[in-house]
């Protein structure tokens, strides 16, 4: 009987301690603005009207080979909340287990606008990453302030 008590203990606290260390991973997570970057240009390159890209698409693409499977999960399951993409997310015990999508939305687009060049990108991260949290909409509005401020200095310089 005792030996029955002790075990329902330990598999109490293995339960705990599992649970736990999800806990922890779902509080770690940081969305990788670079990965969400990444990944709306890969799908903007790949969709072809009616076609679908799959989680396997990104998971395996050599393009976003730089980001581990989880970065990429995550990154797809928070774009998947927005309104950028037409998607399907599916989610097991805190786990995406399957996405589709078929093209960026209006917003998508005009958000990936803004980020699309790399001088925008790198002076856009360079001012978030001095913020403990920046939003999709505050990148969208640093990136268009960026892009006004580049326009402004071309028009100064071509004396208009």
């Amino acid at each position: 009987m005792k030996f029955l008590i002790h075990l329902i203990h330990f598999q109490f606290w293995l339960s705990c301690i599992l649970d736990l260390s999800q806990l922890i991973e779902v509080i770690t997570m940081k969305l990788n603005q670079d990965c969400v970057r990444d990944i709306m240009l890969f799908i903007e390159k790949n969709v072809t009207f009616g076609m679908f890209l799959h989680l396997n698409d990104f998971i395996e693409s050599s393009d976003l080979k730089k980001y581990d499977s989880k970065t990429i999960k995550y990154t797809l399951g928070k774009l998947d909340e927005t309104k950028f993409l037409h998607s399907k997310a599916t989610w097991i015990d805190n786990n995406l287990v399957m996405f589709s999508t078929g093209m960026l939305t209006w917003d998508g687009h005009k958000f990936l606008d803004t980020i699309r060049d790399s001088k925008v990108w790198s002076t856009t991260k360079s001012v978030t990453e001095k913020l403990a949290s920046v939003s999709m909409s505050m990148i969208e509005s640093i990136s268009a302030q960026v892009i006004s401020n580049i326009i402004k200095s071309q028009m100064i310089k071509n004396g208009f």
